[in-house]
């Protein structure tokens, strides 16, 4: 885990990311692509360089790999292999540079080119290079990795026979979990809120319009009303600036707080 990452600057716009279904076996070229890795392996010692002092079929740099057992470099393979795609909302990073953050994780999640899916320009997204067991963890590293707090859907994190979690990447996985959490916490607390309001807008007295400040006005009273369902409170208007036509039997239900 770069040492750069800092839970608190992560980016929120992934939150609802979601795992969408598409058919990698087909379309290559047309409607998806590869995002090549800057990087080179030998297919012998599993060594790694640089493609900047190598190319692709160069002889691997270490001497008994080469003389004794003919390695060479290869470019990783970074196809995905399960059928779904992971957005990156507003993603305006590196491809390359991030595809190679991603393969130096371990994270079984690499980086690939959508061509117009949906209608939309070329974009980026993550998918699955591994499959067999819940990949949670690995996705929300590499959201992480990216520069994104994890999406709510794949913090439901696994545990796993021997884990530490107090270890890396594991530790800051959990941290950047509990911040997308409490994002869509806070978020929810503040769509509740809003509700509430229009609902007491929409119960408010049809003659004083004053729903929202009944129980600070003089001119009504507060009565007592047994709720079978949730909690509130009730009121019934009183007010003398409509003495002549007021509807006395006009009760306000209250949302509670």
């Amino acid at each position: 885990m770069p040492d750069a990452i800092v839970i608190d600057e992560l980016s929120l716009a992934a939150l609802d990311a979601n795992s969408n279904p598409f058919d990698f076996g087909n379309g290559y070229g047309d409607t998806w692509g590869e995002v090549s890795v800057c990087l080179l392996t030998c297919n012998v010692c599993s060594n790694t360089y640089i493609d900047d002092a190598f190319d692709e079929g160069d002889a691997c740099p270490e001497e008994h790999c080469t003389t004794e057992y003919h390695g060479t470099l290869e470019r990783p393979e970074c196809a995905p292999m399960m059928n779904y795609y992971y957005p990156l909302p507003y993603y305006g990073g590196d491809p390359e540079d991030d595809q190679l953050t991603l393969y130096q994780s371990s994270a079984n999640v690499v980086m690939v080119r959508m061509m117009g899916v949906d209608g939309d320009d070329d974009d980026y997204a993550l998918a699955l290079s591994g499959g067999g067991m819940d990949l949670s963890w690995d996705i929300c590293h590499a959201y992480i990795l990216l520069g994104y707090a994890p999406p709510l859907q794949f913090c439901d994190l696994p545990d796993f026979a021997g884990q530490d979690n107090k270890l890396e990447p594991f530790w800051t996985i959990l941290k950047a979990c509990l911040r997308s959490a409490k994002a869509v916490e806070q978020r929810a607390m503040f769509k509740t809120g809003q509700l509430i309001q229009r609902i007491n807008a929409a119960l408010e007295c049809p003659k004083c319009h004053h729903a929202q400040r009944h129980n600070r006005i003089g001119g009504c009273e507060k009565v007592d009303v047994d709720f079978s369902v949730g909690h509130g409170e009730a009121y019934r208007c009183i007010c003398t600036h409509y003495s002549e036509d007021r509807p006395a039997d006009a009760e306000i239900v209250r949302m509670g707080q």
